[in-house]
């Protein structure tokens, strides 16, 4: 096979796997040849630091995809299925994964108003503990507050957020993707967008006093973090 693979292709290396038997091994590594580069990308697309690490975990979701969800007979391409949908779960469980030890991407969120909001990811991971059950539900609570508050934004709004603070997203990129100017992108961004995170962190703010809660910040950490994986699914979903 050489070049860009037609549905009957895929069709070919779904049956063959799930057939089993001496096939197998060769229609993985054809199939993985046939998305390395559309996998190495979207990894790439978080950050190229990640790709080592993360590239067999891109393999494994989209092979997944591959078997157990894409249905040539409802019309779309499987590259056009990674592309809606699979390259947003491989970024996901990226996420998902470097989240313990790294910052949560909308910077800020998760510190209380006037106070100080330097410190590093080693800090961050020398602190972090699993949560108990009632602060795990805690946590939801406040997800569920976060996301009507951020359902209520405009819908271009959301994207831009998502995309420049969770996805590392150019302006010019995502103002391609939503048919949008360069221009308009960053004037959203800086005035919308900035109303937008203040609301967000008010939100959490909001909540731990009316809770009589102290503020911790493991809480507001969880509960952003399962915001934006349920933000993302809901979007693989409706693609």
């Amino acid at each position: 096979m050489s070049g860009k693979l037609k549905n009957e292709d895929f069709e070919e290396f779904q049956r063959r796997i799930r057939r089993g038997g001496s096939e197998v091994d060769e229609s993985k590594n054809l199939f993985f040849k046939a998305m390395e580069s559309k996998i190495k990308w979207t990894i790439c697309s978080v950050s190229y630091e990640y790709l080592g690490d993360y590239l067999g975990l891109g393999f494994e979701v989209t092979l997944n995809a591959l078997l157990d969800n894409w249905d040539s007979q409802k019309g779309k391409t499987f590259y056009s299925y990674f592309d809606n949908y699979v390259s947003r779960r491989i970024k996901a469980k990226i996420y998902k994964d470097i989240y313990k030890k790294t910052e949560i991407s909308l910077d800020g969120l998760t510190t209380p108003s006037g106070e100080d909001e330097s410190h590093t990811d080693n800090d961050f991971v020398k602190d972090y503990r699993e949560l108990t059950p009632k602060e795990t539900y805690e946590a939801s609570l406040l997800a569920e507050e976060l996301e009507e508050t951020f359902y209520a934004l405009n819908s271009k709004i959301q994207t831009i957020l998502i995309d420049h603070y969770s996805y590392d997203k150019k302006t010019r990129q995502i103002g391609d993707e939503l048919g949008i100017s360069h221009s308009q992108v960053v004037r959203k961004k800086n005035q919308q967008g900035s109303d937008a995170l203040q609301r967000l962190k008010n939100v959490i703010e909001n909540f731990f006093e009316a809770q009589h809660l102290e503020y911790d910040e493991k809480i507001a950490r969880k509960a952003l973090e399962s915001f934006l994986i349920k933000w993302s699914n809901a979007n693989e979903c409706s693609t």
